[in-house]
């Protein structure tokens, strides 16, 4: 209906048609807003939090939040949301009540609830939460009850994205989408430079909601100031990060099939090294999709990675493990480069600097490059020989992307959400 519209109505009268629904979506927050803090506060005991977790990678976004705010003693919560395919009206998982948030929540011990039982969705609104986060702005994934445009309308939305951006592509058509944050209360960017793009792109929303914007830092990062407490293997640990595109999809390239037969050819010949790979989720769905690989050709692979003693796919939900793990990274172009970069992981590039934002470049500056096999065999080479000559480098541009970092960026969100609460 949509592309219908975008044809038969002129340019004009479609953006007159958008920025009054815009205005209309901000006018109802303010006003829900107002209603809300007009509510009694429980001024001794703080707000009711809950926290929204559909997929399991995104727990460590507000991980550190949601210690926090337990350490508290606050009364808190995560709601783990099945994935839901919201045009059909069914779960996206073949059994209908597969809930991968909910396993990881019960397997670290988190306060949880699942979403979906006997048959309903549990009574949020019933549960009266003060503020209810996010980290992941998709409406389209999650069942009315929990849309943000149903929950503004009686709790304080705060986003806490599930990424730190270092690219400018589809940032504010996606992550930043005006659905979303039209519906919520405060949005925590990760970063200054995030935080001042979304103040200039939405000035609008900031007249009716001024505290729209704020930047404590990504919490995300809290989890590479903690102590590892690893065994160090006798074998050197490379993880590699393979993108989820074929050669036929307009965006950043895949070098999966460019590497794959040469790193198992190199473990093959260095039993010393460990490579443990974790393609993106959707790498061989995509390819088998597109005509890339068979389904066989994907077994195949599976099963030579199966007969290795030090190759490994990562079967982790959390990729912090295998982040921490690691003593080098290779990588396509990924979300995961900032973390690889605050983890202090020396890490080869396997890309262009092209569309990255000014974050972006502060990290590919502290990266090593290969655009061919040659290159990158070279540079492991030299890595695994101790050669890590960008290792200064990397510790001194780490503070400019987490400066003063001490771990407490978490409970620095958690003390604003609760100044917020307990304000007159």
């Amino acid at each position: 209906m949509k592309k219908i519209l975008k044809k038969i109505l002129p340019k004009k009268l479609l953006t007159l048609i958008y920025r009054r629904k815009v205005l209309r979506k901000l006018y109802l927050l303010n006003k829900s807003i107002k209603k809300i803090e007009k509510k009694p506060r429980d001024l001794i005991n703080g707000p009711k939090l809950v926290f929204i977790l559909q997929f399991s990678a995104a727990w460590n976004s507000f991980c550190s939040v949601y210690n926090a705010a337990v350490k508290s003693g606050l009364s808190v919560i995560v709601l783990c949301i099945p994935t839901f395919n919201d045009k059909k009206g069914k779960y996206i998982s073949g059994t209908g009540l597969n809930n991968e948030a909910y396993e990881l929540c019960l397997k670290n011990n988190v306060i949880c609830i699942n979403a979906w039982q006997n048959e309903k969705w549990f009574d949020m609104k019933a549960y009266e939460p003060d503020y209810v986060i996010y980290s992941r702005p998709y409406n389209s994934l999650y069942p009315q009850d929990y849309k943000s445009s149903t929950v503004c309308r009686y709790a304080k939305i705060c986003f806490i994205p599930y990424t730190y951006h270092i690219s400018e592509k589809n940032l504010f058509d996606v992550v930043y989408n005006i659905g979303f944050i039209s519906d919520t209360y405060i949005s925590f960017t990760p970063s200054e430079l995030c935080m001042k793009e979304c103040k200039r792109r939405y000035r609008l929303k900031r007249l009716f909601v001024p505290k729209s914007f704020v930047c404590l830092g990504y919490p995300n990062f809290d989890l590479y100031a903690l102590p590892e407490n690893k065994n160090k293997s006798e074998k050197l640990q490379v993880l590699w990060l393979p993108r989820w595109t074929a050669p036929t999809d307009h965006n950043r390239q895949s070098h999966f099939l460019d590497y794959y037969y040469h790193l198992v050819e190199y473990a093959t010949l260095n039993k010393n090294v460990n490579i443990i790979i974790r393609p993106h989720p959707l790498m061989f769905s995509n390819f088998i999709e597109k005509g890339v690989m068979s389904e066989q050709e994907v077994k195949s692979i599976f099963q030579t990675v199966e007969s290795m003693d030090n190759v490994e796919f990562d079967n982790e939900k959390d990729y912090i493990i295998s982040l921490k793990r690691a003593d080098i990274v290779i990588s396509d172009y990924s979300s995961l480069l900032a973390d690889a970069f605050v983890a202090d992981k020396p890490t080869i590039y396997c890309d262009t600097p092209q569309g990255f934002n000014d974050d972006g470049l502060i990290i590919y500056s502290a990266l090593y490059h290969a655009n061919n096999w040659t290159q990158l065999n070279k540079q492991l080479e030299l890595l695994i020989q101790g050669r890590d000559d960008l290792a200064e480098r990397r510790k001194e541009l780490i503070n400019k992307i987490v400066p003063d970092s001490d771990g407490n960026i978490g409970k620095n969100i958690l003390d604003y959400i609760v100044m917020d609460y307990t304000k007159k």
